[in-house]
């Protein structure tokens, strides 16, 4: 579900098979946040006018089974939250732009507008940069990675050497190295954890949801991920995207 402004639908080109395409992908189930202008009560659906600040957008709601409307408390001067499929269609030889409303809600909170739009500024340069640089990033990770592993091959060499000549013959213990390191960070080794598993998960901007953090680090208890989880968003390191259970990192 792609969160965009009215411009980015207005604007957008339609592929072959009459889908919507923002940033070069397809858009078809999106949200968007504005200003009801208008309501409209018509014989099969409930029909609105939403401002984003961006562009002006007609907004159609069919009926449920027995023709009645399912959002008519929805009036001019709110502002909501708009979950629907995006088409483009034509009109008077040229193409416009509409959005079939299957999920419509007040906001309550307008701190939701303000992030709303910050969500289509992240989503936007992750799909027109983010692949070169997430390319980057692995490469990047990749040798340093393997720096970090010759690097632990000849401290255990030292330790083990010097463990042995005392007669003590102790190990390197690598929970402790990496303990250190994700204490180093301000993470717990739990918190890092958790957060490699989001870095090394970007899916379009929609993040991977607990659960599946979970399953990808079943030593840990949902309730230990979940307190990571929550750790890492009010730090700023992962923001939920599409829902509460669904988390993206934020330095992809």
């Amino acid at each position: 579900m792609r969160p965009i402004c009215v411009r980015q639908l207005v604007n957008a080109e339609a592929d072959s098979d009459n889908r919507v395409i923002i940033d070069g992908k397809p858009a078809t189930q999106v949200r968007l946040v504005g200003l009801v202008m208008s309501a409209q009560v018509e014989n099969t659906y409930m029909g609105w006018e939403l401002d984003d600040g961006t562009g002006v957008l007609r907004l159609r709601m069919y009926n449920d089974d027995q023709g009645n409307p399912k959002r008519p408390d929805i009036a001019a001067g709110m502002y909501v939250r708009v979950i629907g499929n995006a088409a483009k269609y034509m009109s008077n030889k040229s193409k416009s732009s509409s959005l079939i409303v299957f999920d419509v809600r007040p906001i309550t909170d307008f701190n939701e507008v303000t992030y709303h739009l910050l969500e289509i500024v992240q989503t936007h340069l992750l799909l027109t940069k983010g692949a070169a640089k997430k390319a980057a990033a692995k490469q990047g990770n990749n040798a340093v990675q393997a720096n970090n592993s010759n690097n632990l091959n000849n401290n255990n060499s030292v330790l083990n050497a010097g463990g042995n000549a005392g007669g003590n013959g102790q190990q390197l213990n690598l929970d402790s190295i990496n303990s250190a390191s994700a204490s180093a960070q301000g993470f717990t080794p739990v918190q890092q954890r958790v957060l490699d598993v989001f870095r090394n998960n970007v899916h379009e901007g929609t993040g991977i949801t607990i659960d599946a953090v979970c399953k990808a680090l079943p030593d840990l208890s949902p309730h230990d991920v979940r307190q990571a989880v929550d750790f890492l968003a009010g730090d700023g390191h992962v923001y939920s995207t599409i829902d509460e259970h669904h988390f993206a990192c934020t330095d992809m």
